[in-house]
């Protein structure tokens, strides 16, 4: 029964959760976020529900990235 309450955690990560381990992660690894995330996910003392975090942590960074580049267009030398 453990196993598959991990399992259902590890899908389902709180948005609070995910803005308070960025926030930490951009202290600890001077505001590189993602960089941080990758890093942290590889050390063997993490928890399969801190890796959860970790991976919704790059998720969230991923689609922010996506936004900005959406808000901003093409870069100007970008082929057309």
């Amino acid at each position: 029964m453990s196993r598959l309450m991990e399992w259902i955690k590890s899908h389902f990560v709180a948005e609070r959760d995910v803005r308070a381990a960025a926030w930490a992660l951009g202290s600890r690894h001077r505001g590189e976020v993602s960089v941080g995330a990758r890093a942290e996910i590889r050390l063997p003392n993490k928890t399969a529900s801190q890796r959860a975090v970790l991976r919704a942590v790059l998720r969230d960074e991923a689609r922010k990235a996506q936004t900005r580049s959406r808000e901003t267009g093409p870069a100007p030398d970008a082929p057309k």
